[in-house]
């Protein structure tokens, strides 16, 4: 896991709620103004459009995008802007893909994901602790 490093729970701060949202907001307007935007434009007219093909595609590409920036560089261009990497912890062994899929089913239900959601004063979330990994703040 090169970029990744184990760590206890108790060495770092981890991030919180706003700084998780801010990272998936600028990795969402990266890929709009990198890949979508561009794509449009060059494509405009000559491809036909099909929206359920281009929705699957955004999504296995999201997915792709984020599992792989997680687990081998330790975070998104959006989680570097905002602030945090993820970590392993030293609990067991890491499943970032499942971290990638339960983020996002957490961040459908956000709001009472985020009142409702067992969590300790470190913002250690469930899905944090279901996939052994820890979002964990690079400065304040």
């Amino acid at each position: 896991m090169r970029g990744v490093s184990a760590v206890s729970l108790k060495d770092n701060a981890s991030a919180d709620h706003y700084r998780r949202f801010q990272a998936m907001l600028y990795d969402i307007g990266l890929i709009i103004i990198c890949i979508l935007w561009p794509a449009a434009s060059l494509l405009q007219g000559s491809v036909p459009f099909d929206k359920r093909a281009v929705i699957t595609a955004l999504v296995i590409f999201w997915i792709a995008y984020q599992w792989a920036s997680q687990r081998f560089t330790g975070a998104s261009l959006g989680q570097r802007l905002a602030g945090y990497k993820i970590l392993v912890t030293k609990t067991g062994r890491p499943q970032f893909f499942l971290r990638v899929i339960y983020g996002y089913v957490a961040l459908i239900f956000s709001s009472p994901t985020m009142i409702f959601t067992p969590q300790n004063t470190d913002n250690v979330y469930w899905w944090d602790r279901k996939t052994h990994t820890r979002a964990v703040k690079t400065r304040d």
